[in-house]
């Protein structure tokens, strides 16, 4: 046989194409026949042999390279990140702790388009994204599913989310953390319940429960497709904790959306926002920026600036709550909601605070009682306000 060359023939037996000598005969030719001159043989080096078996080998991975676990993460805090049969990412999570936490690392936290399945199901499952998916190896089918999804980023780049993150079986809340920041730009959650980004680092209690999130830096961006546009969301709670909130499209979630900026510890419902000591480092220019092709639409509706001097603009994006809208500011309050533009509404209560001044222009209407108040600034208003009582 010739040094390192070989053939290519169709193995019956086995299903499949295998490199044999040269002397093998193909399937194609019957007992008896010989190969006339004429016909071309399929010669291959071996290094091309090898090729060709690492593409099929390895095309899957390749295609969820968009998400990449931490090498150096404990094997308890390193999924398995493989392709779904139609080439989607398919994160096999982490095994829950008592708690319900599945904890997962990654140094490389992506998501395209056409999304990514978060597969929190020990067996064969469904899903909307791809379809039928093979079970997760690292869940016992004999005990609970994770309840929260905790995805952890360990880079010096922004996580950049354009499609939507499904999770597969068990409903569970998703987080996604990184402290270099995250751009949202038509991302959201199928059946998660609640979707949480943040560039804190999540903290747990002694029982492995999420206690809440330490953020001391980064900016989370909302663009473009915007967070939860597509109506095949089901996300009842949106928390965006970071050091700086960039709104500039639209931010969906059917009972509560939550934005609190600035240096906080702040709890696993974002109930509880408390301010961490001023560390010197460089503050934002704002803590929430609202652009004109920004909106919040939800139930109800909190925006929350911690930082001493640091304020809270919306220029005239539209923010539309079914029940209460609560917008603090420890800094200046900046509030344009031009008729013809945005809207600011609610069927409930709407509270305006600032600790500086606040600057106010536009409609805003509230089903319920209008609070508008500074404690150490004065109140420039331009516009309608309107209350229920």
């Amino acid at each position: 046989m010739n040094k390192h060359c070989y053939r290519i023939i169709f193995s019956r037996t086995h299903g499949e194409l295998r490199v044999v000598s040269e002397l093998a005969r193909s399937c194609s030719t019957e007992p008896g026949q010989s190969r006339g001159n004429g016909t071309p043989r399929l010669w291959v080096t071996l290094r091309r042999a090898a090729w060709l078996l690492g593409m099929a080998l390895f095309a899957g991975p390749a295609m969820a390279n968009g998400i990449v676990a931490d090498s150096n993460a404990t094997p308890g805090q390193r999924p398995d990140v493989i392709a779904t049969q139609n080439g989607l990412p398919q994160v096999n999570i982490t095994a829950p702790n008592q708690a319900g936490i599945s904890h997962n690392q990654y140094q490389q936290f992506d998501v395209a388009q056409n999304g990514a399945i978060l597969n929190n199901s020990a067996v064969m499952t469904s899903t909307q994204l791809a379809g039928m998916i093979q079970g997760n190896p690292n869940l016992n089918p004999d005990t609970p599913a994770a309840r929260v999804i905790i995805n952890e980023v360990n880079s010096n780049n922004p996580s950049q989310l354009r499609g939507y993150m499904e999770v597969a079986g068990g409903r569970a809340q998703v987080i996604v953390a990184n402290p270099a920041g995250i751009v949202c730009n038509g991302c959201g959650t199928i059946n998660a319940g609640r979707m949480t980004l943040t560039t804190g680092k999540p903290q747990l209690n002694a029982d492995g429960s999420l206690a809440g999130y330490q953020v001391e830096r980064g900016v989370v961006r909302i663009e473009g497709g915007g967070l939860n546009g597509d109506p095949r969301h089901d996300t009842e709670y949106v928390d965006i904790l970071a050091r700086a909130v960039e709104i500039n499209a639209g931010v969906w979630a059917k009972k509560e959306l939550a934005v609190v900026a600035g240096r906080n510890r702040v709890s696993a419902d974002a109930q509880t926002v408390t301010p961490l000591a001023d560390d010197g480092s460089a503050r934002p220019e704002l803590a929430i920026d609202m652009g004109q092709m920004g909106g919040m639409y939800s139930g109800q509706i909190r925006m929350i600036g911690t930082e001493a001097g640091v304020g809270v603009r919306n220029q005239n994006a539209q923010v539309q709550a079914g029940k209460t809208l609560v917008v603090s500011s420890e800094g200046k309050l900046v509030w344009q909601s031009a008729a013809q533009d945005g809207v600011t509404q609610a069927g409930g209560d709407i509270s305006l605070a600032a600790r500086e001044d606040i600057d106010y222009q536009g409609k805003l209407h509230s089903g319920g009682q209008l609070t508008v108040g500074s404690r150490e600034g004065g109140i420039t208003q331009s516009g309608t306000l309107g209350g229920g009582r």
